[in-house]
């Protein structure tokens, strides 16, 4: 009896026990409510359309002055705590700007766990957090300008080149630099030159913030190869660390026309240069001397491109050369030279040349250019002639022909100047000059000399007949004399 009662109690108590049990861990389970001894987890996520920002660094501190933990975000944009936080209310906050970031993220205060707010009935333990920011959007840019001396007010869209004082073409790129320069990973300039520029000469590199000149191979390296006739300059780490947001600057070179290069006249010749960049974010771009607006000059799909140093007319990529027979960018800048060509032959007959020696003069300062100056079988050809007005005097004659004792006008224009034509007169062929003494047929210049004559003495008795009578009368007077010597010595 006493064992079936007890049975019954101990049946009764493992009943309640579980019941007890059951109550339990449906209170324990139930998700509105805390669980006071799980630990949290707070995640950055940081991303501005789309695009991570890396090495971003965060400090997250609470009540706790001991208490203070740093993130930095990695290549994807993202950092955790992983689940190491106890429950309480923490700061988050940014203290280092990320790759290309303009403006530091707001900073914000999280109560940890926080009520789901999708579900409102339970609890978040492990959130991510997505701080917003800003980032840079402007790029670097590039131009170039070209002067025929080195003064920065000359610096422009063209320049005529003289070359018998041995001007040069100066050449001005400028890097217009965006508000983040520091962070820029590369920054190389590339420039292909038109086969008829020779000579090339880097000057220097200034940066326009301090005026202070760039050291090679400490800010910039740089080269040039004559055989493709490329120009790189790229920018080092520590020469881009010194540049300055929103500044500029500039790389100055030279050049020499070359004038054994018969395609140096008539045409202008252009330059086109090219920026390729990577930012803090490993984008890459690249622009050239042409406004951005131009699309055809930018090449996302290939930011490494390097031009064929082949021509191109049609200037569909970026950083082709101009070279002969091409017509030069609008927006690139250019230099040309005149050239004078004509021919010295006898008068009423173009068919004997004729070598004198003349002089170059400035029609405007009257100051001699060039002296000795000869031809090659009666044809000359002065080249390296800038805009202006000049005249040639000839200084030495043909022998057998007279001076030609006048200045010898012509202009070199910036329009089609490469065709220069005498100012006095013009002829339809060489037969019919009768007066004039320079003139041009189908575009060929001509200057005449006049064949020169015994002058005649009074009478008209030519000087031969004079001198074959003053050989007579001496050799009478010596037959005479010497009869009258005879006649005394008898």
């Amino acid at each position: 009896m006493k064992g079936k009662r007890f049975l019954s109690v101990l049946t009764a108590v493992m009943l309640i026990l579980a019941l007890f049990s059951i109550t339990a861990s449906a209170v324990t389970a139930d998700p509105a409510l805390v669980d006071p001894d799980k630990l949290c987890t707070i995640n950055i996520d940081f991303k501005v359309a789309g695009t991570p920002i890396a090495d971003a660094k965060f400090k997250i501190t609470n009540s706790d002055p001991a208490f203070e933990l740093e993130l930095t975000t990695d290549a994807n944009g993202s950092a955790t705590t992983g689940a190491t936080l106890a429950q309480d209310t923490y700061h988050v906050e940014q203290t280092v700007k990320g790759a290309n970031q303009k403006d530091l993220a707001e900073a914000f205060d999280i109560t940890l766990p926080y009520t789901n707010p999708t579900t409102l009935s339970d609890w978040k333990y492990d959130i991510t957090a997505a701080p917003k920011a800003t980032l840079y959007t402007t790029a670097p840019t590039i131009t170039k300008k070209v002067a025929d001396e080195d003064v920065p007010a000359s610096y422009g869209q063209s320049a005529s080149i003289m070359s018998y004082d041995d001007k040069l073409a100066y050449w001005k790129i400028t890097v217009n630099l965006p508000e983040n320069i520091a962070q820029y990973k590369k920054l190389h300039v590339t420039d292909y030159l038109d086969e008829r520029l020779i000579n090339f000469t880097l000057l220097r590199v200034v940066n326009n913030a301090n005026n202070a000149e760039l050291t090679k191979d400490t800010d910039f390296t740089s080269s040039y190869d004559a055989a493709s006739r490329k120009f790189d300059l790229s920018f080092t780490a520590a020469g881009i660390s010194g540049l300055s947001d929103n500044e500029t600057v500039d790389i100055f070179f030279t050049t020499a026309i070359d004038l054994e290069n018969e395609k140096s006249f008539g045409e202008k010749i252009g330059n086109h240069v090219v920026l390729n960049f990577t930012n803090a974010t490993d984008v890459d771009g690249v622009t050239d001397n042409t406004p951005l607006a131009d699309t055809d000059n930018v090449d996302p799909e290939d930011p490494d491109f390097e031009p064929d140093p082949e021509p191109d007319p049609t200037h569909e990529k970026p950083g082709w050369p101009t070279n002969p027979g091409d017509t030069p960018d609008s927006d690139d800048p250019y230099v040309w030279t005149g050239i004078l060509q004509f021919t010295k032959i006898e008068k009423g007959n173009e068919d004997v040349t004729l070598n004198p020696t003349f002089k170059l003069y400035n029609a405007d300062t009257d100051a001699q250019i060039k002296g000795d100056i000869t031809g090659t079988n009666g044809v000359y050809k002065i080249a390296g002639l800038k805009k202006g007005n000049y005249y040639l005097i000839e200084t030495v004659a043909p022998k057998g022909y007279t001076l030609f004792g006048e200045k010898i006008s012509f202009s070199v224009a910036d329009v089609e100047h490469a065709k220069v034509a005498f100012t006095q007169s013009k002829a339809n062929s060489a037969s019919e000059e009768t007066t004039l003494r320079t003139f041009d047929v189908g575009g060929t210049n001509y200057i005449v000399n006049i064949k020169q004559t015994d002058l005649p003495l009074t009478g008209g008795v030519g000087v031969y007949t004079f001198a074959v009578i003053g050989l007579a009368i001496a050799a009478f007077g010596g037959v005479f004399l010497l009869k009258t010597r005879k006649v005394t010595a008898d």
